[in-house]
């Protein structure tokens, strides 16, 4: 049963979340691309997501011309619009939506990733963010080609995964921050816990497809400390701090979380 201090605590847990979101998303407007001290107070819970995305925003700036189109494969309500509004390019490309789960779509096309209802080349670029890794390990490679088939420019992926040679391995600090979720908290991450459910993704599937680029995300050790402090009701306003004054340098080193994959076409 949760004390009184408790539930003060997550009470105002919730007030600073909302008003700290609304803060972001009407003013915070900047290439999305360094992190400094505004992203520390404002992205003090996405870290991981900052991450990801400013990475992936990146490789699409070059590759997307204004007014062309992406596919955002397995979205969810908001996904990649919600990276392009906040580096104030709203209504430079068309953004096309797309979830296995119509219910979890705030416009878009609800669609399985293994059979994209598209054209050949129809859209210049297809972007899947962390969910290849909650894709059944047997489907895996028909992502891949789907997403390669529909798009006429570039292919962009990341997700979490693990080698031999111990450079990436996602497995691991994924294993100790669910079970750390669990005991501090009293319940599973959602996310984590799906990535375990099933064969976690391996290095060796991804490469097995030729890709242009492969780079490492996420440093386990930087991983590690900001999620937990991202998952602590109030010390998340402390986690991008950290972030910025030293996470950052150890975010490069290895063994890594993550990985981002590309696919170019001339």
């Amino acid at each position: 049963m949760p004390t009184l201090l408790n539930r003060i605590a997550y009470k105002a847990d919730l007030i600073l979340k909302h008003w700290v979101d609304r803060a972001r998303d009407r003013w915070y407007r900047r290439p999305f691309a360094s992190f400094g001290p505004v992203e520390a107070l404002l992205f003090g819970r996405q870290i991981d997501f900052w991450c990801r995305a400013a990475r992936v925003l990146d490789r699409l700036r070059p590759a997307v011309p204004p007014g062309g189109t992406i596919l955002d494969v397995g979205s969810g309500r908001d996904g990649l619009r919600t990276i392009v509004r906040l580096a104030g390019l709203e209504g430079r490309w068309r953004i096309v939506s797309s979830d296995l789960r119509p219910g979890r779509l705030r416009g878009g096309i609800a669609a399985s990733a293994t059979a994209l209802p598209f054209a050949d080349g129809s859209v210049d670029a297809a972007v899947a963010m962390d969910m290849l890794e909650h894709v059944p390990a047997p489907d895996r490679a028909r992502v891949i080609a789907e997403l390669r088939r529909v798009a006429r420019r570039r292919v962009v992926l990341t997700l979490p995964v693990r080698d031999g040679d111990g450079r990436f391995d996602g497995l691991e600090p994924d294993r100790r921050f669910h079970l750390w979720h669990l005991r501090t908290r009293g319940y599973a991450e959602g996310n984590t816990a799906e990535h375990l459910s099933g064969a976690y993704p391996r290095l060796e599937e991804l490469t097995a497809h030729g890709p242009s680029r492969l780079e490492p995300l996420c440093g386990n050790r930087a991983w590690t400390a900001y999620m937990r402090l991202a998952h602590r009701p109030l010390l998340w306003l402390g986690a991008g701090l950290f972030y910025w004054l030293r996470g950052r340098a150890a975010d490069r080193l290895p063994p890594h979380h993550s990985c981002l994959v590309e696919w170019r076409r001339p």
